[in-house]
């Protein structure tokens, strides 16, 4: 995590403030407990400032603002931090950035000082989540009305979810093959490129995008030969595109 530019969220700690509350809005919470909660991932036990939180309470003043949810405390931290030239600290290596980012901070103190807007609306945000486990395999009926064979080799959790990462199975066909032969069947690769692909990651951006119609689980603990590394990105509404252009399948 670091800044790359004196710009209040041209810096990846007051990025992740400022998303972490709107999806806590948006998940319900209410203003106290957002914020409440941004304190303890941030360690922050009280309404304390020091020269290692500067960004937090910067970044949450701006963005409750823009919520219209300016607390107090958070407020008074903000201004408090601005007036006392605390953030400007980690600037003195360089003058003239140091000098722009007191430009910057001059401009939100305004801002938290001036009437803020009506409360805002946030949306929950979508997570990603399946009843599949590590080791499940999966049908997949191409456009073409053949199927291709899925395994569940692991997933990559983030604030989004817990997105799928399969290998797939080297077989297309109109009909499932028996279990015997899934358990023992060898994978196929793809190539992206000149990069040989063994696994992708297949996820969504919203429900729907998920065809449920056109899979189904077939076998619940297979062999899984990889470990998730190094794997490629999809979106189911595309799969099949990418599976032809890539795989080869259709």
């Amino acid at each position: 995590m670091g800044a790359w530019g004196v710009g209040l969220f041209s810096d990846d700690d007051a990025c992740g403030v400022r998303d972490n509350y709107r999806d806590y809005l948006g998940d319900g919470l209410s203003n106290e407990d957002a914020t409440h909660r941004l304190m303890s991932e941030w360690g922050i036990r009280n309404f304390k400032i020091d020269v290692e939180n500067t960004v937090f309470w910067l970044a949450l003043a701006s963005v409750q603002w823009q919520a219209g949810r300016l607390d107090g405390e958070v407020k008074n931290n903000a201004i408090e931090i601005i007036d006392s030239r605390l953030d400007l600290e980690r600037w003195g290596h360089d003058r003239k950035l140091q000098k722009r980012r007191e430009g910057v901070l001059a401009k939100l103190k305004a801002k938290l000082e001036s009437p803020q807007p009506k409360k805002k609306k946030f949306k929950k945000r979508f997570r990603n989540y399946s009843d599949w486990n590590k080791g499940n395999v999966i049908s997949y009926e191409l456009l073409s009305g053949n199927y291709i064979l899925l395994r569940v080799i692991g997933f990559h959790t983030d604030k989004g979810g817990a997105t799928p990462i399969f290998e797939i199975l080297d077989w297309v066909g109109e009909h499932l093959p028996s279990k015997w032969w899934i358990w023992f069947a060898p994978i196929r690769i793809g190539k992206i490129e000149s990069q040989k692909v063994k696994q992708i990651l297949i996820g969504r951006l919203k429900e729907a995008e998920l065809p449920k119609g056109r899979v189904r689980l077939i076998l619940k603990r297979a062999r899984v030969r990889q470990k998730p590394e190094g794997y490629w990105i999809a979106l189911w509404h595309e799969l099949d595109n990418f599976l032809d252009k890539h795989f080869d399948l259709r």
